[in-house]
């Protein structure tokens, strides 16, 4: 089983090589993201899927008023 946040590691490396070689192209970013992480296989998307989804979902704790 993968660590956790490994999958978002490996997502924001992607990421990072999108904007080398595609500078500011957005969509040309969405495309070249969405195409590396297709190619996966499928268990490693589920896992993707999942680490994203934790992520989203945090909630820091709340603060303590003195």
């Amino acid at each position: 089983m993968a660590q956790p946040r490994r999958q978002i590691e490996a997502l924001d490396d992607l990421c990072r090589e999108a904007a080398v070689e595609l500078g500011d192209d957005w969509r040309g970013i969405e495309r070249y993201v969405t195409d590396r992480v297709s190619r996966l296989p499928v268990e490693q998307q589920q896992a993707l899927l999942e680490d994203v989804l934790m992520t989203l979902r945090f909630q820091p704790p709340g603060r303590f008023r003195a």
